[in-house]
């Protein structure tokens, strides 16, 4: 079970607080983010976790050589200044990817299985399962429909714009993906988003329930909830 952290967006949501700071390495009870990030996922004993990193990538090697990890890693790297995408990130790392991964963002702490998850993904059969998260009693905009079709069964279709008023789920932050969609005529750059509409509009995509609560630091405002939520466990 390989875990991938997307790791390389240049943060500009928090404004100066990643002026010279990557979001993952902003401290909370002088801790960096991504101490407790790390510390979620390998009580589950990934294989190995691979970071795609790209702004700040040397501040990010230099936190990861200094932890003295205690499990394999490996990361890739892009551009300073030709970042990407969350899905050209990916198909930049595939040498270093096993057949079926993880993804989840750096500035997101999980509360999931993700062996769970893995076995899910599995046995559902699909190129793609995407975790979520009811929006019901709380403030996140939905970017995910369920509803059942005219044969009873529950459909879900991700579309990040568009569901964001009628939606009832969101995007939990954990996503598997198979090696395999990642073919030579996708673009260098792109985003993960628009994988995640075309494969549950095919449905080559399952959809995993969660009910935990998640934590992010990609604004402000998260950030300083993120802190309270942290220094209150």
């Amino acid at each position: 079970m390989q875990i991938v952290i997307l790791s390389g967006g240049e943060g500009t949501r928090l404004g100066d607080l990643t002026k010279n700071t990557p979001k993952g390495l902003i401290k909370i009870n002088k801790k960096p983010f991504m101490s407790y990030v790390i510390e979620s996922i390998i009580k589950y004993y990934p294989s190995s976790i691979h970071f795609c990193l790209g702004k700040y990538s040397k501040k990010y090697l230099d936190f990861l050589n200094n932890e003295k990890l205690n499990f394999k890693w490996t990361y890739s790297l892009e551009d300073d200044n030709h970042l990407l995408g969350t899905g050209g990130a990916i198909k930049n790392a595939l040498n270093f990817l096993e057949d079926i991964f993880i993804i989840q963002y750096g500035d997101t702490l999980l509360e999931i299985d993700y062996r769970s998850l893995i076995n899910f993904h599995i046995n559902a059969g699909k190129k793609m399962t995407i975790s979520m998260k009811s929006v019901a009693n709380i403030d996140d905009n939905p970017n995910i429909l369920c509803k059942k079709d005219a044969e009873g069964r529950m459909k879900c279709i991700y579309n990040k714009k568009k569901y964001k008023n009628i939606g009832n789920f969101i995007d939990y932050g954990a996503l598997v993906l198979n090696k395999e969609v990642f073919t030579d005529n996708l673009p260098e750059k792109f985003d993960l988003s628009s994988m995640q509409k075309n494969l549950s509009r095919s449905e080559d995509c399952s959809f995993y329930k969660v009910s935990s609560n998640f934590i992010e630091i990609g604004n402000k405002e998260s950030l300083r909830k993120a802190k309270s939520i942290i220094t209150n466990v």
